[in-house]
Order: C-alpha cells, then sequence, then structure tokens
C-alpha cells in the first residue's frame, strides 16, 4: 500500500504533467524574427516603390518595425500588409489611411517615409497570423508588383 506522502504528491504531481503537456501543445513557439523588402520598378527598369522593415512573430499576431517606403520623386506610393490566418484574412495595414505616400518632384531620387510600427492582430483565430502579405503599389501609374509573402515557422 502507498504511503500516505505518496497519495498526497501523486496528485499535484498529475496535474502538474497535464499543465505542462496542454501548454506545449496549445501555445505555439516563437518563429524566427526576420526582414523584408519588396519593390514595384517601372517598365524602363528604375525603382518607383520599395517598402523595408522588420518582422517579430507573436503567438497570433505579427509586429510589422521601422517599416520605410521610398517613393520615387514626382510620385506617390502606398504599402499594403495583409496577415492571414489560414485562407482568411485577419487584418490589414494600408499606409495609404495614413495619408497619401508622395515625393515631391523637387527631390532629387526620391524620398524615405517612416511608418510608425503597427502590429496585425489574428486573436480571434485559431491559430492566429501565419502568413503575411506584402504590396507595394504605385499609385501614381496604377502598378503594383503583385504580392511577397513572408511566412511563419
Amino acid at each position: 500500500m502507498p504511503s500516505r506522502t505518496i497519495r498526497r504528491i501523486a496528485p499535484v504531481v498529475i496535474a502538474g504533467a497535464i499543465t505542462v503537456a496542454t501548454t506545449l501543445i496549445t501555445s505555439p513557439a516563437k518563429a524566427t524574427d526576420t526582414s523584408f523588402m519588396d519593390d514595384y520598378y517601372h517598365g524602363s527598369g528604375a525603382l518607383a516603390v520599395r517598402v523595408t522593415g522588420g518582422i517579430t512573430w507573436h503567438n497570433r499576431s505579427v509586429t510589422l518595425t521601422g517599416v520605410k517606403l521610398f517613393v520615387k520623386s514626382g510620385e506617390c506610393g502606398r504599402a499594403l500588409f495583409k496577415g492571414w490566418a489560414g485562407s482568411t484574412m485577419a487584418d490589414l495595414k494600408n499606409t495609404e489611411a495614413d495619408g497619401l505616400e508622395c515625393s515631391p518632384v523637387s527631390t532629387a531620387q526620391g524620398k524615405w517615409h517612416d511608418i510608425p510600427d503597427f502590429t496585425l492582430d489574428g486573436g480571434s483565430y485559431t491559430g492566429g497570423i501565419r502568413e503575411i502579405d506584402v504590396e507595394v503599389v504605385d499609385v501614381t501609374h496604377s502598378g503594383s508588383d503583385g504580392s511577397s509573402w513572408f511566412y511563419r515557422d
């Protein structure tokens, strides 16, 4: 017959093991942070719009940091960031919502615009955001590069 000490400790040990196992199964590990760049070129080969920055993955969301948008002199551009949870777009950031990013003609090459850090939230979706779709748009000439995709590990 087991001793009293074992009978007292056994339920605590079992409950602790169940808690650890549940946490490991239901909480995805933090993915590797990375940087990104996406651009759109005119037919002549000249750079029209470029976006760069960093991606920090969280449990169900993703934060984009140090985002900069380059727009060629005399033109306007924007960047779209779409966070996907499976086949559902969970969240969207359109830099144009903060004001159209343009570069005056007087700017020799173009202008870099700083975009404040922002988070795409996928907390309402099972598994959260697992993919980001980044698209730059040459608003002046209605041109887009399509999308560049970045995936959580």
